[in-house]
């Protein structure tokens, strides 16, 4: 349900509950209004959050209260119990006929949000197939072993993890290992053991993970998580880079969920950066995907006619992010094009492009904001292509204090194992860089 969800309905719920936040819910609606992908004549349909991410779930289940209200005054009545996660619910009656009228009393409520329901993903279960839709052995037998272990997977023994896979491997070779197809409750064994493999850190299911980017899209989160830990082998990078760079496409989230996982491992390589301007610069693929494709590149050593291309697509885009992003790699142009570039683009009326330049101007003049930012980014960012945008913002200052942070800050990245030899080598440019500026600072002062 959360992909058609109405604007202008979310807009009302929210202010029923919040009336004095006018202003940050019509913020959210322009958002919202943003992300949904354009028809072909340009019309923005106002329907649709997305997927994969707390918020949108908090939003999703807030839309669904009245229904909640709805079926809490029959759960009173002692006439039915339920539980619900966003839009997947279970209702539990007494008899068949209770059931029967639960499922219609849904369907209208549902029809007044301008929602249908699923009737595919709508059954109806009684005696000993509750039992059975409820309760996965499987499932209970994988959890069983997860809560032996330690919470902090550095406590996590050599022993215990030998246990826990000598525990693990027959449940994953008898239910998982040699699946042609994965059934809805599979999924969720799934998903599990993907979590145990985590946390003992085993590649039993790197195989079948590759095989599921393809066969089961929505596992493309949990596999992409785990398939991190195993960046360094050969086969998982032939197979990630298949999926990403390959010549068949994959779906806008499983792009979202696998690029930023690629980026920030060691795998990324020169050759790499081609493909990553031909997906960024492609009109087919969703902004979102577009412009992750080109914030990738800011790792990447660039050539004037690199500039000169991005440029040029900038021009032409219509995505704020997209451009925004472009404007971003333009932060590392050479002076006189990243000059030439903002100079340009001064008069951007899109609120989105300007509050980046607005950050960038605070990164250059601004000393007390540019510290202030960049201690917050060194603790808490992880993407290297991200933080390298900030250095590179703030390698324009003018401020020593501002320059030996900036050094501090790629220096300690350089401390990082799993990083690429390409991100290695754009944070070694950064800290000589910022180095040389503040020694020339200095020297200009005496």
């Amino acid at each position: 349900m959360l992909p058609v969800i109405s604007h202008p309905i979310l807009a009302d719920i929210l202010r029923q509950y919040a009336p004095h936040q006018l202003h940050l819910i019509n913020l959210l609606m322009e958002m919202l209004s943003v992300w949904a992908t354009p028809s072909l004549t340009g019309f923005r349909p106002q329907r649709g959050i997305p997927q994969g991410n707390e918020i949108s779930s908090w939003l999703g289940t807030l839309y669904l209260v009245e229904m909640d209200n709805e079926l809490l005054k029959q759960q009173r009545k002692g006439l039915i119990k339920y539980v619900r996660y966003v839009d997947d619910m279970k209702v539990f009656t007494k008899d068949r006929k209770t059931a029967r009228y639960v499922i219609f009393m849904i369907n209208r409520i549902l029809r007044r949000l301008h929602l249908n329901m699923q009737s595919s993903k709508t059954e109806l279960y009684e005696d000993e197939d509750v039992r059975e839709r409820l309760y996965d052995e499987r499932v209970d037998q994988v959890t069983k072993i997860i809560d032996g272990l330690p919470k902090d997977p550095a406590k996590i023994t050599r022993a215990q993890k030998q246990q826990a896979i000598s525990a693990i491997r027959p449940v994953f070779k008898k239910h998982l290992a040699y699946k042609r197809k994965m059934e809805k409750e599979d999924l969720r064994l799934f998903k599990r053991t993907l979590t145990l493999l985590s946390r003992i850190h085993s590649p039993m299911a790197v195989k079948q993970s590759l095989k599921w980017i393809w066969r089961q899209p929505a596992l493309t989160e949990k596999v992409a998580r785990y398939l991190a830990n195993w960046m360094g082998h050969k086969s998982v990078q032939a197979g990630v880079e298949k999926a990403l760079l390959g010549e068949e496409e994959l779906f806008d989230a499983q792009y979202l969920y696998l690029l930023p996982m690629f980026r920030s491992s060691a795998v990324l390589r020169p050759k790499h950066k081609s493909p990553l301007i031909r997906l960024g610069c492609r009109d087919a693929y969703h902004w979102a995907v577009r412009a992750e494709s080109l914030l990738s590149l800011m790792l990447f050593p660039f050539e004037e006619r690199d500039f000169k291309r991005l440029r040029h697509r900038y021009f032409k885009e219509t995505s704020p992010a997209v451009k925004k992003t472009i404007l971003a790699l333009f932060v590392k142009a050479p002076g006189q094009l990243k000059t030439s570039m903002f100079a340009e683009t001064i008069q951007e009326p899109q609120e989105e492009i300007n509050r980046f330049r607005k950050y960038i101007w605070a990164l250059t003049y601004s000393p007390a904001l540019a510290q202030a930012s960049l201690a917050v980014l060194s603790g808490h960012e992880r993407d290297p292509a991200r933080l390298l945008v900030s250095l590179h913002g703030a390698l324009q200052s003018r401020n020593s204090e501002t320059l030996k942070q900036v050094q501090q800050i790629a220096d300690q990245r350089l401390q990082v194992v799993a990083i690429s030899e390409l991100a290695r080598r754009a944070f070694e440019q950064v800290s000589t860089d910022a180095k040389r500026m503040a020694e020339d600072l200095a020297k200009a002062k005496k």
